[in-house]
């Protein structure tokens, strides 16, 4: 009976580990999260969980991994979306869970990588090859954006011109009014000039 007890405890360790082991695309994935915030920390970006953030004072550079509701443990279908957060746009409630854990649901100004490109890390994909692809990516494309609209000159200079990337019209017009507010008191916003 003993015996048995012992073999039943062996068996349910071995299926727990065998659950909880990662396959080859998901840590490939993770291997490109990894690399990528490796790739930003000259930049000032730090890394929380899928998310890479930079921040000056209430001006806050995001790339944010989102994975999609397709993926499996063999295939990961992933996106990033990426912008900017001006936090004092936001009341206090908002402005502490941006100051926490700054996210793409809280983006001002928002793009997807690629034009709303998804891409998938199976285990057959050759990491060296999609890392490079993607790094180029990032230097050339999410980091010029972000780095960019961390100035709010530049902001409020499109907020003006009547564009709203990742907003509704009534977004941006909301927006616009308590950022010209801010810069009328005088409030400190850094990423001015």
């Amino acid at each position: 009976m003993l015996a048995e007890i012992e073999l039943s405890l062996v068996s349910s360790r071995m299926q727990i580990r065998m659950a909880n082991t990662k396959s080859t695309a998901q840590l490939g994935y993770k291997q490109l999260q990894d690399e990528s915030a490796k790739l930003l920390r000259p930049f000032g970006f730090k890394k929380k969980g899928s998310i890479l953030f930079k921040r000056e004072g209430d001006i806050f550079g995001v790339l944010q991994f989102q994975s999609g509701p397709s993926s499996t443990k063999t295939e990961i279908s992933f996106t990033i979306n990426f912008g900017v957060i001006i936090a004092s746009l936001e009341n206090e409630y908002r402005y502490n869970q941006i100051a926490r854990y700054p996210s793409s649901v809280h983006l001002h100004v928002h793009r997807r990588a690629g034009q709303d490109t998804w891409w998938s890390v199976t285990n057959e994909t050759d990491l060296p090859a999609f890392n490079k692809y993607f790094f180029d990516l990032v230097l050339s494309d999410v980091l010029p954006f972000v780095e960019k609209y961390m100035n709010i000159e530049n902001v409020l200079s499109m907020w003006e011109d009547g564009q709203s990337i990742g907003l509704t019209e009534g977004q941006r017009l909301r927006y616009l009014g308590k950022l010209k507010k801010l810069l009328e008191k005088g409030k400190s916003i850094r990423g001015i000039g």
